[in-house]
């Protein structure tokens, strides 16, 4: 027994002598990334990122460059799994898993031979991943090989990819269009606000950015193209960012100059929690330093002092049973803003006759608070491999108020000298209300003979409005009539309900071949009260009836289409061609005037589309469609709006629908090896009776406006990109030219008249990060703008030069510390005197990185450090020229307060444990073998 335990003893001695020693056992990798192909071998492939990510958490990250000679190193490490990830320009990066173990702590792998992209023959442990390639219709760009700074979201790598632009209110272009959708892992992600994907979304989960022309599900399911197209960005995963919770919040706090009694505040939170299919998130934000997390709806004029209140959330899901699989999203939205606006105008008017042309100059001070809601959900089962159910519904609910004080002056132009004619000042408010509901549901069944499918589509919509207000003016003439003074209240209801449905049936009709047969049937309804009171002075309210400016209206549109189309697909060519017969029927009920009109028209409905895939790299697309465009009720309305006797306004029940004959050429060259980028785009509009102003000069000054149908307007708009990246400094250079001309129609003072309008750039982007060094971002944009007024206008002062050049650097030190800076340097030249401004606007901060795995950040930030910004905007259309500078938020402090979260690989499902333990299971066989 004493024996037995003298054993055990010394058993039990040996194993913790073990167990120390393989606690301070710490290993090591190393190797050397070479290019077997290139003819001196005996230089290695220096600056490449390589990266050891810890198999089992993924958020324990080791990173270094590999050395001149191409060598790199990691040492201390503890026994473990981990995967070995190395990126090099125009190189297939590598995904390899190493084994640090107590018997084979220190791993040499010798030559790494890094494999140049157009070479097809890889290893098992070789991840072929480009830096962009084209697949279909689809350009893919790699996110490792695009670097950005530490914490940037998808939005600081768009700005990085050739071909892609963001501007500064979030709005993103994509090889010349703009990107309406942003699909995550190809789902719908936070509806159909691409901002709030891409401001909130880090770029350290993204593997890959793909960007193609999202379709409808009618032409998903169908296979034909039925002329819409969406610019869509889906935002792919990585696999080790699949399972676990992310997110970012931040609380700051300041002042600026000019409100020292009212303190600046931004608080925002984002969480976000990814279970494989499983996907949620919440985001919130309350601030008034004009940022906004969301797509606003008045995007092109974002100035003027705004406190944004907005939450925003997200569940998607996806269910697999024996048969059916059901994708399933929901996303709310809420938003609230407030915005002071002061706002100075200078407007020149062009007429037939110049001695008619005045100057128009505006004051105006307006509050406006505007609230939204919205609930999207969307469903698609598969229910088998032959049936499919997509079902959309979107509801929204929105209000705003708003109050308004202006003055405004005109000045009739005689002799080279203003001379004032008259001036208004008005009190205006004005409030509103109403919902929307659409509704859309596709349904496919595919028969046993392939090629053979039918597919039903419903869209149903619905909205109801409700405004009123009151409306005080008071015009002050000077020498050339009385006085006028106008005191009333409107109040207008509306409603509008459509209903459409298309039955579409595909049958083969040979090898490649398919025939399509479409039938559509739509209806729509749109009613229009309104109601006009003028103030009673003996009984102090709005109790006249004004029967002039009060109309209840009604109209009504049916219209039958049918469509027989053709579609040939090898691979190599992809030609829809289809066409179709619009029988119409358009019914105006005029109740209050007692009247009706009606109209029956006929219109072809052409559509045409080609995609030739000349190589791997190189694509080509050509597209037409011809489409009619219904005029809106508010321009059929025959009533004569003379609330405001210097801008009357009128409708005309005689419009007609304008036809769009649509055309859009592509082409897209994306290099195998990555070392160039090349996209051309061409977008041409031509429309025939087009809706346009026919304005005519009223005595006072002012102007009266009704819409007509007039041929001769198109729109006209190419871009040519061209991206380049650069071994040393590793970086990118982006060249974009873009040239947009439009012609526009309209009767002035009813002499037909044509404004020409040509805008001309260049932007040259370049950019480049170093791993825990730096991240630079340069662009310059210079531009051209004439404009062209026909016979009412020669003056050259129309024409305006601008450029505006952007710098933005980061720097950042493994002391956790981190220094940012950005300038714009913006100018416009070529104006009339007085209206040519420069805006040079410098930003700049400081961070300390805090707590384990840098998550925490306080920062002090300068915004408009030289108190120079301005909110400027130029405007040319019609017969007019104006410039609008509007009031800003100029320069403040902040300090802030931010927390990352970064929790990923903690709870993982079983079959992804299985899965990393099969990869790694496959990669010791490998390396046994080798050995």
């Amino acid at each position: 027994m004493i024996s037995n335990r003298i054993v055990l003893f010394v058993i039990l001695l040996c194993l913790s002598f073990s167990l120390v020693n393989a606690q301070k056992t710490t290993g090591s990798l190393s190797g050397t990334l070479v290019d077997t192909s290139r003819i001196d071998t005996s230089s290695g492939l220096s600056q490449a990122t390589v990266s050891l990510v810890d198999a089992k958490d993924t958020t324990k990250v080791l990173r270094t460059l590999s050395d001149n000679q191409g060598k790199f190193s990691f040492h201390g490490l503890a026994p473990d799994v981990y995967m070995l990830r190395v990126s090099y320009l125009g190189y297939q990066p590598i995904n390899k898993f190493i084994g640090i173990t107590q018997v084979k702590p220190n791993i040499d792998l010798g030559n790494v031979n890094m494999e140049q992209i157009y070479n097809d023959n890889g290893t098992v442990i070789i991840n072929a991943s480009v830096p962009a390639s084209l697949k279909g219709d689809t350009t893919s760009y790699s996110a490792a090989s695009y670097g950005t700074k530490p914490n940037a979201t998808v939005e600081d790598l768009l700005g990085k990819l050739p071909g892609v632009e963001v501007d500064k209110n979030g709005v993103i272009t994509a090889q010349g269009e703009q990107v309406t959708r942003v699909f995550v892992d190809g789902k719908r992600f936070f509806g159909n606000d691409p901002k709030l994907a891409i401001e909130n979304l880090p770029k350290d989960i993204v593997e890959k950015i793909e960007i193609f022309d999202g379709k409808s599900d009618q032409s998903e399911l169908s296979g034909f193209d039925d002329g819409i197209t969406i610019k869509t960005i889906n935002i792919v995963t990585k696999p080790s960012r699949k399972f676990g919770w992310f997110g970012r919040s931040a609380l700051g706090a300041g002042n600026d100059e000019a409100t020292l009694k009212d303190p600046l505040y931004t608080l925002n939170a984002r969480v976000f929690h990814f279970d494989g299919d499983v996907k949620m998130g919440l985001v919130g934000e309350m601030n008034n330093v004009n940022v906004q997390g969301f797509t606003r709806a008045d995007q092109n004029n974002q100035n003027g002092l705004t406190k944004t209140g907005s939450g925003n959330a997200f569940f998607g899901n996806t269910w697999n049973g024996k048969k059916a699989k059901t994708d399933f999203s929901v996303d709310y939205h809420y938003n609230n803003t407030n915005v002071k606006l002061l706002q100075n105008s200078i407007r020149q008017n062009f007429y037939s006759d110049s001695a008619l042309n005045n100057n128009n100059l505006g004051l105006d001070t307006s509050n406006t608070l505007t609230q939204n809601h919205s609930i999207n959900l969307n469903l698609d089962t598969k229910f088998d491999s032959t049936d499919e159910l997509r079902i959309r519904p979107s509801i929204s609910f929105n209000s705003s108020n708003k109050s308004t004080q202006s003055s405004t002056e005109i000045d009739s132009l005689s002799g080279g000298e203003s001379i004032p004619k008259n001036i208004t000042y008005a009190d205006r408010t004005n409030h509103n209300s109403g919902h929307n509901i659409n509704v859309s549901a596709t349904y496919a069944h595919s028969f046993a003979k392939k090629g053979r499918r039918i597919t039903l589509d419903m869209q149903y919509s619905n909205g109801e409005s409700s405004n009123g207000g009151n409306n005080y003016s008071r015009m002050q003439f000077f020498g050339i009539a009385p006085d006028d003074v106008t005191n009333q209240r409107n109040e207008t209801d509306g409603n509008n309900n459509s209903l459409s449905s298309t039955l579409t049936y595909t049958e083969p009709i040979a090898q490649n071949q398919q025939l399509e047969l479409q039938y559509n049937n739509s209806f729509s309804t749109y009613t229009s009260n309104r109601k006009t009171f003028d103030f009673d002075s003996s009984t102090n309210d709005y109790s006249i009836p004004n029967i002039e400016l009060t109309n209840d209206f009604k109209n009504n549109f049916s219209s039958n289409n049918a469509v027989i189309g053709y579609r040939y697909n090898n691979g190599i060519i992809n030609f829809n061609l289809s066409g179709g017969v619009k029988f119409g029927k358009k019914e105006g009920n005029n109740l209050s005037k007692d009247y009706t009109i009606v109209d029956n028209y006929t219109n072809l409905y052409p559509t045409a589309r080609l995609t030739y895939n000349i190589s791997r790299t190189k694509k080509l697309i050509f597209r037409y469609e011809g489409r009619t465009n219904q005029p809106a009720i508010a321009q059929l309305q025959p009533i004569v709006d003379s609330s405001n006797v210097l801008n009357i306004t009128s409708g005309n029940p005689n419009l007609k629908q304008n036809f769009n004959n649509h055309f859009q050429f592509r082409y897209n060259d994306v290099n195998n090896s990555g070392k160039k980028f090349f996209f051309v785009f061409l977008d041409a509009n031509f429309i025939h009776n087009n809706i346009v102003n026919s304005i005519t000069h009223l005595e006072n000054g002012g102007q009266s406006t009704m819409p007509v149908n007039l041929d001769g307007s198109y729109n006209l708009h190419g871009s040519l990109d061209y991206g380049l990246p650069l071994m040393s400094p590793k970086s990118n250079f982006d060249f974009k030219t873009d040239v947009r001309n439009n012609r526009s129609a309209s009767l002035i003072d009813s002499s037909m008249n044509f404004t020409y309008n040509t805008a001309l750039s260049e932007s040259i982007r370049w950019s480049t990060s170093m791993d825990k060094l730096f991240d630079i971002n340069v662009a310059i944009t210079p531009a051209y703008n004439i404009a062209t007024y026909g016979d009412i206008s020669d003056d050259d002062n129309l024409n305006y030069y601008s450029q505006s050049t952007s710098f933005d650097g980061t720097w950042y030190a493994a002391s956790g510390w981190e220094i940012t800076s950005s300038f714009d340097y913006t100018f416009y030249n070529g104006n009339a005197p007085g209206q040519n401004v420069s805006i040079p606007l410098w930003n700049a901060g400081i961070i300390k990185h805090l707590f384990k795995d840098n998550a925490g950040e306080i920062s002090i930030s300068v915004h408009d450090i030289l108190n120079e910004n301005k909110g400027v905007n130029f405007q040319r259309s019609e017969n007019y020229s104006q410039q609008t500078m509007t009031n800003i938020l100029k320069r403040y402090a902040l300090i802030s307060f931010t927390y990352n979260l970064h929790k990923f690989g903690v709870k993982r499902s079983k079959d992804a444990l299985k899965d990393w333990k099969k990869r790694y299971e496959n990669d010791k066989e490998s390396e046994d073998e080798g050995s």
